[in-house]
């Protein structure tokens, strides 16, 4: 899209994608995300999902210095694999590698809202998100960060059954719904847009 290679990573770009192209589903996803769509990426492993979500992330923040990313990851292990992914990424494109946070059990609770409130890419576990982010969705600090909250990603989605399920549905209509209430309603700069991206489903 244009408005990635025009954009503020336009500089970069050729370093990521040195003969400038990419694979068709990944200018399909961007294409749809730059239209403010929400999408599923549902492809092969090591087939550059990651790739579309982190460009359009960095895009977003770059974009507008008030914009938030919020990255769920279904298990700790992963987001720890994936936090240097980004934060080695964030250098490349400028950004303070410190606003890109990790926010998950091995936290301390004490630590955990000044690291909301700094960072611009946020990774947390489902978990964190239900029993730290979602009960603490009426103090002004969650609320400063869902009002400025763009972009939700949902990496390694899978079809979750049973108990867990639901768990995992009522979160994020949870979720989506106290963003709604956080965001004025004019600012159609801050609706929240989502990706998921998967290799099972």
């Amino acid at each position: 899209p244009s408005a990635l290679t025009k954009g503020p990573l336009a500089a970069v770009l050729p370093s990521i994608t040195p003969d400038g192209t990419a694979w068709n589903h990944q200018s399909v996803a961007l294409e749809c995300l730059f239209a403010r769509e929400n999408i599923v990426v549902a492809t092969g492993t090591a087939s550059g999902k990651s790739l579309v979500f982190q460009l359009y992330a960095f895009h977003r923040i770059l974009e507008d210095p008030q914009a938030k990313v919020l990255v769920i990851y279904p298990l700790k292990a992963l987001a720890a694999d994936q936090f240097a992914r980004w934060r080695a990424m964030a250098v490349r494109f400028g950004v303070n590698a410190e606003q890109v946070v990790r926010i998950d059990g091995d936290m301390p609770s004490f630590e955990r809202g000044d690291a909301l409130d700094k960072a611009r890419i946020v990774l947390m576990t489902p978990d964190v998100c239900q029993a730290w982010l979602m009960r603490a969705v009426g103090s002004a600090l969650v609320r400063r960060f869902l009002e400025n909250l763009v972009l939700l990603v949902l990496d390694e989605a899978h079809v979750y059954e049973s108990v867990f399920g639901s768990n995992v549905a009522f979160l994020l209509r949870r979720m989506i719904s106290a963003k709604r209430r956080a965001t004025q309603k004019d600012n159609d700069q801050r609706r929240l847009q989502a990706i998921a991206a998967t290799a099972t489903i």
